[in-house]
Protein backbone atom coordinates (compact mmCIF):
# COMPACT_ATOMS: atom_id res chain seq x y z
CA UNK A 1 0.00 0.00 0.00
CA UNK A 2 3.07 2.74 0.92
CA UNK A 3 4.23 1.94 -2.91
CA UNK A 4 1.04 2.31 -4.10
CA UNK A 5 0.27 5.44 -2.50
CA UNK A 6 4.19 6.78 -3.74
CA UNK A 7 3.35 5.73 -7.18
CA UNK A 8 0.31 8.43 -6.88
CA UNK A 9 2.90 11.17 -7.51
CA UNK A 10 5.51 12.42 -9.18
CA UNK A 11 7.99 12.98 -6.27
CA UNK A 12 8.32 10.05 -4.76
CA UNK A 13 9.60 7.06 -7.36
CA UNK A 14 8.46 5.30 -10.23
CA UNK A 15 7.47 1.24 -10.58
CA UNK A 16 8.62 -1.52 -13.30
CA UNK A 17 7.44 -4.71 -13.73
CA UNK A 18 10.74 -5.60 -15.18
CA UNK A 19 14.05 -4.15 -16.70
CA UNK A 20 14.74 -5.28 -20.03
CA UNK A 21 18.00 -6.41 -21.29
CA UNK A 22 18.70 -3.17 -23.10
CA UNK A 23 17.82 -1.14 -19.68
CA UNK A 24 14.22 -0.19 -20.40
CA UNK A 25 12.08 -0.39 -17.52
CA UNK A 26 8.88 -2.53 -19.03
CA UNK A 27 5.41 -1.60 -17.58
CA UNK A 28 6.53 1.50 -16.10
CA UNK A 29 3.81 3.39 -13.82
CA UNK A 30 4.77 7.42 -12.46
CA UNK A 31 2.10 9.48 -11.27
CA UNK A 32 -0.86 7.13 -11.21
CA UNK A 33 -3.35 6.78 -9.05
CA UNK A 34 -4.27 3.26 -9.20
CA UNK A 35 -1.18 1.41 -9.54
CA UNK A 36 -0.32 -1.85 -9.83
CA UNK A 37 2.00 -3.08 -7.97
CA UNK A 38 4.18 -7.26 -7.74
CA UNK A 39 6.01 -7.44 -5.06
CA UNK A 40 8.38 -10.24 -6.51
CA UNK A 41 12.19 -10.39 -7.96
CA UNK A 42 12.03 -8.21 -10.73
CA UNK A 43 10.09 -5.68 -9.66
CA UNK A 44 12.26 -2.21 -9.53
CA UNK A 45 11.39 0.85 -7.62
CA UNK A 46 12.71 4.44 -9.85
CA UNK A 47 14.42 7.52 -9.31
CA UNK A 48 11.63 9.85 -10.28
CA UNK A 49 13.81 11.74 -12.63
CA UNK A 50 14.69 8.71 -14.84
CA UNK A 51 11.31 7.47 -14.70
CA UNK A 52 10.05 11.11 -16.25
CA UNK A 53 13.27 10.70 -18.43
CA UNK A 54 12.25 7.47 -19.97
CA UNK A 55 8.52 8.76 -20.33
CA UNK A 56 9.54 11.51 -21.95
CA UNK A 57 11.79 9.72 -24.16
CA UNK A 58 9.40 7.23 -25.57
CA UNK A 59 7.08 10.49 -26.35
CA UNK A 60 9.70 11.59 -28.33
CA UNK A 61 10.06 8.34 -29.98
CA UNK A 62 6.85 8.28 -30.85
CA UNK A 63 6.68 11.88 -32.48
CA UNK A 64 9.58 11.76 -34.49
CA UNK A 65 8.44 8.15 -35.55
CA UNK A 66 4.68 9.18 -36.64
CA UNK A 67 3.79 5.91 -35.50
CA UNK A 68 0.25 6.49 -33.90
CA UNK A 69 0.41 5.07 -30.20
CA UNK A 70 -1.86 3.43 -28.33
CA UNK A 71 -4.54 5.97 -26.79
CA UNK A 72 -2.41 7.05 -22.94
CA UNK A 73 -4.78 7.89 -20.05
CA UNK A 74 -4.95 10.96 -19.28
CA UNK A 75 -6.66 11.38 -15.39
CA UNK A 76 -7.36 14.56 -13.45
CA UNK A 77 -6.11 14.10 -10.35
CA UNK A 78 -7.90 16.39 -7.85
CA UNK A 79 -5.92 16.60 -3.71
CA UNK A 80 -5.77 19.16 -1.09
CA UNK A 81 -5.44 19.10 2.76
CA UNK A 82 -1.99 18.69 4.45
CA UNK A 83 -0.47 16.19 6.21
CA UNK A 84 -1.26 17.48 9.46
CA UNK A 85 -5.26 17.26 8.74
CA UNK A 86 -5.47 20.86 8.13
CA UNK A 87 -7.46 21.85 5.13
CA UNK A 88 -5.60 23.24 1.98
CA UNK A 89 -7.06 24.54 -1.09
CA UNK A 90 -7.65 21.75 -3.91
CA UNK A 91 -5.38 21.61 -6.88
CA UNK A 92 -6.09 19.81 -9.95
CA UNK A 93 -3.30 18.25 -11.76
CA UNK A 94 -3.33 16.53 -15.03
CA UNK A 95 -1.40 13.35 -15.07
CA UNK A 96 -0.76 11.38 -18.63
CA UNK A 97 -0.09 7.64 -18.00
CA UNK A 98 1.30 5.98 -21.14
CA UNK A 99 -0.57 3.49 -22.61
CA UNK A 100 0.16 -0.43 -21.02
CA UNK A 101 1.87 -3.14 -23.96
CA UNK A 102 -1.26 -5.13 -24.82
CA UNK A 103 -0.07 -7.76 -27.13
CA UNK A 104 2.45 -10.35 -26.57
CA UNK A 105 4.31 -12.61 -28.58
CA UNK A 106 7.00 -15.14 -27.99
CA UNK A 107 9.31 -17.91 -29.08
CA UNK A 108 10.77 -20.60 -27.75
CA UNK A 109 13.14 -24.03 -28.59
CA UNK A 110 12.22 -26.95 -26.57
CA UNK A 111 14.63 -29.84 -25.86
CA UNK A 112 12.79 -32.56 -27.42
CA UNK A 113 14.31 -34.74 -25.21
CA UNK A 114 12.46 -32.69 -22.09
CA UNK A 115 9.81 -31.67 -24.12
CA UNK A 116 7.12 -32.29 -21.32
CA UNK A 117 9.42 -30.32 -18.22
CA UNK A 118 9.81 -27.52 -20.55
CA UNK A 119 6.40 -27.32 -21.92
CA UNK A 120 5.21 -27.21 -18.53
CA UNK A 121 7.46 -25.05 -17.26
CA UNK A 122 6.25 -22.18 -19.90
CA UNK A 123 2.67 -23.14 -19.13
CA UNK A 124 3.52 -22.37 -15.74
CA UNK A 125 5.29 -19.47 -16.01
CA UNK A 126 4.60 -17.51 -18.58
CA UNK A 127 0.85 -18.74 -20.41
CA UNK A 128 -0.88 -18.87 -17.02
CA UNK A 129 0.08 -15.27 -16.35
CA UNK A 130 -1.14 -14.53 -20.10
CA UNK A 131 -4.15 -16.47 -19.45
CA UNK A 132 -5.04 -15.14 -16.28
CA UNK A 133 -5.17 -11.70 -17.32
CA UNK A 134 -8.97 -10.10 -17.22
CA UNK A 135 -10.03 -10.14 -20.84
CA UNK A 136 -7.00 -12.43 -22.42
CA UNK A 137 -7.36 -14.10 -25.52
CA UNK A 138 -4.12 -16.49 -25.24
CA UNK A 139 -3.19 -18.35 -28.01
CA UNK A 140 -0.58 -21.28 -28.06
CA UNK A 141 0.81 -23.07 -31.02
CA UNK A 142 2.90 -26.18 -31.29
CA UNK A 143 5.86 -26.00 -33.72
CA UNK A 144 7.57 -29.16 -35.09
CA UNK A 145 10.66 -29.39 -37.12
CA UNK A 146 12.19 -32.33 -37.92
CA UNK A 147 15.37 -32.99 -39.82
CA UNK A 148 16.51 -36.71 -40.46
CA UNK A 149 19.48 -37.68 -42.44
CA UNK A 150 18.85 -41.12 -43.38
CA UNK A 151 14.98 -40.73 -44.06
CA UNK A 152 11.73 -41.59 -42.43
CA UNK A 153 10.63 -45.01 -42.61
CA UNK A 154 7.06 -46.29 -44.17
CA UNK A 155 6.05 -47.31 -40.30
CA UNK A 156 7.53 -43.55 -38.86
CA UNK A 157 5.60 -41.53 -41.84
CA UNK A 158 2.50 -43.87 -41.49
CA UNK A 159 2.25 -43.60 -37.32
CA UNK A 160 3.08 -39.93 -37.14
CA UNK A 161 0.52 -38.64 -40.06
CA UNK A 162 -1.86 -40.68 -38.91
CA UNK A 163 -1.27 -39.27 -35.10
CA UNK A 164 -1.34 -35.62 -36.31
CA UNK A 165 -4.37 -36.12 -38.37
CA UNK A 166 -6.01 -37.59 -35.24
CA UNK A 167 -4.91 -34.91 -33.00
CA UNK A 168 -5.87 -32.18 -35.73
CA UNK A 169 -2.96 -30.60 -36.35
CA UNK A 170 -4.07 -27.77 -39.13
CA UNK A 171 -0.57 -29.01 -40.92
CA UNK A 172 1.64 -31.53 -41.18
CA UNK A 173 3.59 -33.04 -44.06
CA UNK A 174 7.22 -34.71 -45.16
CA UNK A 175 9.25 -33.51 -47.54
CA UNK A 176 12.25 -34.71 -49.22
CA UNK A 177 15.22 -32.13 -49.24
Amino acid sequence: DAIREGLRSRDYFGYAINVSESGRFQGLQFGVPDAIVYLDAVGVLIKPEVAARQLQTDQVATQKSGASPATPTVIEVISGGTSDGASAPSQKTTVTVAARPNRFHGSVEIDAARIGRDAGKIAEEVVQHLAGTLGAKVKVTLEIEAEIHEGVSDQTLRTVTENCRTLKFRHAEFEKS
